[in-house]
Parts: C-alpha cells; sequence; structure tokens
C-alpha cells in the first residue's frame, strides 16, 4: 500500500462517518410527529353539521380559515361523514379550533357541481356551541 493512501485512510472514513451522521440525522427529523415545533394554541371542541341549500353533504372536508383580526390565527380541518357532521382540528394535533371567526371553504362533490356564487359563509368558533353551517 502505498504512503500516501493509508494518510488518506482516516480522512475518508471521517467524512463518510459524517456523511452517515447527516443521513441518519436528517431521516428521523422528517419521520415522527414532532409538534415541539407547532405553536402552543388553546382549541375548544368544534364540531357540527354542514348542508348546501339544506341537503346535509354526504362527503368532503371542510376548512375553517380565521379572518383577519377575528380572534384566531390557525386554519382547522377536518372531514364531512356520511350523515353531514364534522369535527375539526388544528395544526399540531390539536382537537377543535381556536375562539374566533372563520371562513368556511368545503371541498366536495356538492360544492364542485354548482355554480360558484361569489357568497362567503362565515362562523365563529365559542366554547360549547356547535355549528349548523348552511351553504348556498
Amino acid at each position: 500500500m502505498n504512503p500516501s493512501q493509508n494518510r488518506s485512510r482516516p480522512l475518508t472514513c471521517l467524512v463518510r462517518g459524517f456523511a452517515a451522521a447527516l443521513i441518519a440525522a436528517l431521516a428521523v427529523g422528517c419521520t415522527g410527529e414532532d409538534t415541539s415545533a407547532a405553536p402552543k394554541i388553546t382549541t375548544v371542541p368544534t364540531k357540527g353539521k354542514v348542508s348546501v341549500d339544506g341537503k346535509p353533504v354526504t362527503e368532503g372536508v371542510l376548512t375553517l380559515e380565521p379572518l383577519v383580526d377575528g380572534g384566531s390565527t390557525t386554519q382547522a380541518v377536518g372531514p364531512v361523514k356520511p350523515d353531514g357532521s364534522f369535527a375539526v382540528g388544528s395544526a399540531g394535533g390539536y382537537d377543535g379550533a381556536m375562539p374566533g371567526k372563520y371562513r368556511v371553504l368545503l371541498q366536495s362533490d356538492a360544492t364542485k357541481q354548482r355554480k360558484k356564487r361569489n357568497e362567503e359563509v362565515t362562523v365563529e368558533v365559542k366554547e360549547g356551541q356547535e355549528l349548523n353551517i348552511n351553504l348556498p
């Protein structure tokens, strides 16, 4: 073995070791649900029923988007069940939504088939209150 190859061997091992440690650290950081980086928020249970033109929505995703100066800073999202009921959760794994005012957004076949009307539906989330949302 050449003497210059012996001197570069520790450096090669060091670089390979560093690369392996970096890959392992990145892999650990990309898995699991570490919510410590999510902001700490106070939420209240938020559930209810959603309908379109008085008829229960049978599927979809309901999003509560915070209004500017509405008291909340975090959106809440949840699936709509076949009976039109929903329960939302907020970022960081929190159940419910922050108290405040929200714009209602619904992703569903019930809304895709209708002509868009420029009507915005808003709700206010309060503790101990179920939401009954009827979209036009």
